[in-house]
């Protein structure tokens, strides 16, 4: 059995009472229908970015875009699962297993971790590029690519400002708060 991850926020949960109510408002079919809209939102967002990147010409067809939604939310399910099998307590920002981060262990190990998840992203991306690979086009892959790459260079970006900025920032604030007190 999986550890149950620590979500610091998935907004995709929904609690008992608003279940209820939702059903009572929305019917049971209702209800599901909006689960299963709301299960492949996160998919939903990155067609819609890439969308914004292709060319009327080049736009997803509805079938495209339906294969390739599909593909991300069964390769984010899978990563989930990797993810969970981690050690330590790790946890989710915003339920995507792509933001997981190490809780309750000192900075290096954090950074650490991080280092080692932007492998696991890269290869995340990797199986959804591969997968896609066999339905979009190679303009379409393309634009898959780069948006996979800011992810990638946005989280680098997160370690180094960790790594290296934050503490001369810390330090440069504490610093500060002594020349204060000597005041």
């Amino acid at each position: 059995e999986l550890p149950a991850r620590d979500e610091s926020i998935d907004r995709r949960e929904i609690d008992a009472a608003a279940r209820k109510e939702l059903t009572a408002l929305l019917g049971a079919d209702g209800f599901r229908k909006l689960h299963a809209y709301r299960d492949i939102y996160p998919e939903r967002r990155r067609i819609d970015a890439l969308q914004e990147r292709l060319g009327k010409s080049d736009a997803f067809t509805a079938d495209e875009a339906s294969q390739l939604t599909q593909v991300m939310r069964q390769e984010r399910a899978a990563f989930e699962r990797e993810v969970q099998r981690l050690p330590g307590q790790v946890r989710f920002n915003s339920g995507w297993p792509e933001t997981a981060r190490l809780r309750g262990v000192e900075r290096e190990a954090r950074l650490k971790f991080g280092e080692a998840h932007i492998a696991r992203t890269e290869a995340h991306h990797a199986r959804i590029r591969e997968r896609a690979s066999a339905f979009l086009s190679p303009l379409q892959m393309q634009r898959l690519r780069q948006l996979h790459d800011e992810r990638i260079a946005s989280d680098q970006s997160s370690i180094i400002w960790s790594r290296y900025l934050a503490p001369a920032r810390d330090a440069l604030q504490e610093a500060e708060a002594a020349a204060r007190k000597k005041k």
